[in-house]
Parts: C-alpha cells; structure tokens; sequence
C-alpha cells in the first residue's frame, strides 16, 4: 500500500473510530443513567488502566464503574466497548471479509448443516432474485414463489448482512395478492418491485420459525433467543464459550420493539443454568415476573448441543476468533441458527450480565492486540 492510499485509511479510520466513540458514550450515558456508581479499589482502578491503555486508548474510569454496579463483580478485566469494538475486534477479525456475516453465505458455506438455518424462499443477491438452491428468478418467477407461500404461516424478511439490533427486520403476513408489512397492506407486485433496492438490495425471506414449548413459553410476536459469545484462541485455537444468555420478550411485547432495545436477559452458567433474575437493555434488574419465576434456575433445554454446535461453528471461521450466534429451539425440538455475527457482535450485555468479557483469556488476548495491526477496514485500490 502507497502513501497516499496509507493517508486515506488512516483517515477513514479515524472517522469511524472518532463516531463510534461518539455513540458509546452516549449509550453509556443511557445505560449508567439513574445507578449509584460504585467507589472501586484503587488498585482495581490502576489495574484496569495499565491493561487496557496499552492498546492506544485511555479506559473511561466510569465505565468500568457503571459495568461493575450492575454485574456487581469488581475487576480490572471488563473489556471497555470503544477499546473493543475499534481495536480487539478489527484485530481478531478480519474486518474486510463480510461476505461471512450475509445470511445468504451461510447455505453454501456450511452445507454440512442443511437443516440448521431457517428455511428460505426467495434471495435477493445484488440485485437479482434468486430461489433457495441459488437458481436466478425472473420477477415473474420470484412473484410467483411468494404467491404459492402458505398463507397461514408468517415470515421473517431482513437484510443480508447487517440486520442487527433489528434494524429493517419485518414480519410478513400474506392474504391472497396482498402482504400485510407492520399494518401495512401491499400487492405482491408493489412488494416484489420494492425488494431488490436500497435496504433489500440483498436480503432473505425465510420461514418464522415456531419454538418449543420451552424457548416459547412467553406468548408474545417476538422470537426469544439464546445468545452465545465464542471466543478462538490466539494460542491453542480452540474455541471457548465466553457468555450466553437467554433474551426473551415481555408478555404482549410487540415484534418490532422487542428486536430494537426490548426484552428481557436472563444469564447462562456453564451447566446451562440460568440466573434468578433477569434484565432489561439498561441494565435495570428485574428479579420477579411470571415468567422470570418460570425461567429463574431452570436448566435450557438443549443447552449442550447448542455449546457444542457453536463450537464447531466457530471452527468454520478462520477469519474470525470471536462469533457471535442467536439460537433457538424450534417446534420439533431441534437446535437451529437464526444467524451468527463476526462484525459489530453485541458484548455489552454479556459484561453487564457475566463479568468481563474474555474472563481468563483477557491477557492473552489484550498482548495479541498489542502484537499486532488492526486488519483494514476498506479496500484501496491503486492504479
């Protein structure tokens, strides 16, 4: 890479880095908002900075307070959001390959599980309509494939890449030539005409899956989900099982508020046990409802399986040391993927939930990033 093409990353990286930070601190505002900040010990303090100043940016002393009053575990070892999203992830991810994170990849790169993503119908791939065995469709044919969808049924339309926090994430309904988006009624020519652009350039439509009776015990229009955090590691390269826990809706929670900050989290041990109590995006702890008493030191159905599928999952990533997957138990009591991420993988509530993030691979991990460069974040071409 020239100068000037090492100018323009640095740039642009600095930009990025400069709004991310931007939005961590206002989220950390939200998140500390109305909690009593904790007095730490001095040397839990002076640990946390030398640890985690040696990756080019100064700790913010009231995060490690916030996090800590919430958790209730002191440590020196919580991995600050900013450090972690603009230094540990870019450098034990490869920031460049997204194609790994589009729900569209997932069929062709992991074949050796056909039955473990929800089933999809129709593809949109830059541009063009494709069916579920990656045939191109005409609009003819793509209008039909969604005229022949069983109307009693609901189903999940998203972007291929970059769905997170819920973001463009609807629930369709169909009703003869119409479909029913949010309350809103369309033809399925207005709908095929309108996919394939701006959002859904690239996206999936797939079934909505039915859960178990356990993972759909809160009746609600949301899909409850368990959220495991792997780790790879820089020295053995064996993954490990850094958090789970188990997000599910409140009772009556609608679909579109609950995929954005809604819900509840409720915490996993390493036998699969979960938590008394439970929490909301802010951190606020609940440890009383119906359905936090029906859930409080229960076991998760399944829950080897779904440890063990992650694993073996995240030895399909060699790109990426740090996975992060949302599971379901479907109707048929099968483990399924609704999708995994290796780009902007949510950590916050796994620290507030569990203690900090890496636990005992925290030094390991924190000397690798020291060691070595970020992997870039766009591609510079040169002539």
């Amino acid at each position: 890479m020239g100068f000037a093409e090492r100018i323009l990353e640095k740039s642009y990286t600095s930009r990025r880095d400069y709004s991310r930070e931007v939005y961590f601190k206002r989220k950390l505002k939200k998140v500390c908002k109305d909690k009593e900040l904790p007095k730490l010990q001095s040397k839990t303090i002076k640990d946390y900075q030398d640890l985690w100043k040696t990756l080019g940016k100064n700790p913010s002393i009231k995060w490690l307070q916030c996090v800590t009053s919430i958790s209730g575990i002191e440590s020196p070892l919580y991995a600050p959001e900013i450090i972690h999203h603009t230094v540990i992830e870019p450098t034990l991810n490869y920031a460049l390959f997204r194609s790994y994170v589009d729900k569209n990849f997932y069929d062709l790169y992991l074949k050796e599980y056909p039955d473990l993503f929800p089933q999809i119908y129709l593809r949109g791939m830059d541009g063009f309509f494709y069916d579920n065995e990656y045939k191109w469709l005409s609009d003819d044919k793509a209008e039909q494939i969604v005229l022949n969808l069983n109307q009693d049924e609901e189903y999940i339309l998203k972007p291929a890449i970059e769905s997170g926090a819920g973001r463009n994430v609807v629930l369709l309904k169909f009703n003869d030539d119409k479909v029913n988006i949010d309350g809103m009624f369309f033809s399925i020519q207005e709908f095929i005409a309108g996919l394939c652009k701006g959002n859904y350039k690239n996206f999936v439509l797939q079934e909505r899956l039915r859960q178990s009776e356990w993972f759909g015990h809160v009746r609600t229009d949301a899909t409850n989900i368990l959220r495991v955090f792997t780790y790879r590691s820089v020295k053995t390269n064996e993954p490990h099982i850094l958090h789970s826990y188990f997000r599910y809706a409140h009772k009556n929670e609608e679909f579109a508020h609950y995929l954005v900050h809604g819900g509840l989290r409720q915490g996993i041990n390493a036998q699969g046990i979960l938590d008394d109590y439970a929490m909301d995006y802010f951190g606020n702890k609940v440890s009383a409802t119906e359905h936090i008493d029906f859930f409080k030191s229960a076991k998760v159905p399944h829950y080897e399986e779904i440890v063990e599928t992650a694993k073996k999952l995240s030895n399909k990533y060699l790109y990426h040391r740090l996975v992060g997957f949302d599971f379901v138990v479907d109707s048929n009591e099968k483990v399924r993927v609704l999708e995994l991420n290796v780009r902007r993988i949510g950590m916050l509530h796994h620290q507030l939930i569990g203690g900090p993030l890496f636990g005992e691979y925290t030094h390991e991990v924190v000397d690798y990033c020291r060691k070595n460069k970020k992997s870039p974040l766009l591609y510079v071409y040169h002539q």
